[in-house]
């Protein structure tokens, strides 16, 4: 097998078991025989056309290597990717928080020092998903729609190699060294709102797209102050349901934006007593 992989860094079992596959070092047939996996099955998990199960671990762990803890965070995201109730997903999310409190890794910043601040090295991280894609320094300056100043995209590539990100082979093909980036839930950093105000910026563009390649719903609705939260978490299962529903060998890299904030700012009046 290749670089080692963090399953801490994963929120779905099935991306992890998809970057797995790209690590290892014998052919898919070879590894399905390994876990005594009949190749149809295994492949119909992988690219979420059947539901991984708890029953399969017993058959992963034959040829996917993970400390006894590991294994314990692994089946905590296979019992929430099952999870038949919100009340379930409630308690198993509770579970999964106290099993990276234990991974000190993780209570670090997540995002390296300089370039994730930036949309093109989000982008980076996921164009090797794209079917036969080619990575050639030509190449990658005419993919984006939008456009991208070739110092900028260069700058920002040899910024995610210096920080371990990304490896780029002498065929030139890119892959990631690191599976998953993301920040903790309701932690402000600013060097990520930078990000955040460009891909906006992306969404202002894609509105000239046709119609059959985006989808755009902008809405209001009233909400009390002690059902923010619960709203908050509503759009993180929704992305949760919509990644573990990607494709690991897209046609073409989309940029999914999810936001809700306050239009107004309601003063609490004071009481007035006689």
């Amino acid at each position: 097998m290749g670089a080692k992989l963090s399953i801490y860094e994963y929120e779905s079992p099935v991306h992890f078991l998809n970057q797995y596959v790209k690590s290892l070092e014998i052919s898919f047939t070879e590894w399905a025989a390994q876990m005594q996996i009949p190749v149809k099955p295994l492949s119909e998990i992988l690219k979420s056309k059947r539901k991984l199960k708890l029953r399969h671990i017993d058959f992963l762990c034959k040829g996917i290597e993970l400390s006894e803890r590991e294994w314990h965070f692994f089946k905590c995201l296979v019992r929430l990717s099952n999870a038949e109730n919100e009340h379930e997903r409630e308690f198993l999310e509770e579970v999964k928080s106290e099993e990276l409190k234990n991974y000190a890794p993780l209570q670090k910043q997540l995002l390296p020092k300089t370039e994730m601040k930036h949309w093109l090295a989000f982008a980076l991280l996921d164009l090797p998903f794209l079917r036969d894609f080619d990575f050639s320094k030509e190449n990658l300056q005419k993919t984006f729609r939008e456009e991208v100043d070739a110092d900028d995209l260069w700058e920002v590539v040899q910024g995610l190699i210096e920080e371990g990100m990304i490896h780029i082979d002498s065929r030139g093909k890119l892959s990631r060294n690191r599976s998953f980036v993301t920040t903790k839930n309701d932690q402000p950093i600013s060097e990520i709102h930078r990000y955040y105000e460009k891909v906006s910026e992306l969404a202002k563009s894609a509105v000239k797209y046709n119609l059959d390649e985006r989808e755009f719903q902008c809405f209001n609705i009233p909400v009390s102050f002690k059902k923010v939260q619960r709203y908050k978490e509503l759009m993180r299962e929704f992305r949760r349901r919509l990644e573990s529903e990607s494709d690991f060998e897209g046609d073409e890299l989309y940029q999914v934006n999810l936001q809700m904030f306050p239009l107004t700012e309601v003063r609490k009046t004071q009481v007035k007593t006689c």
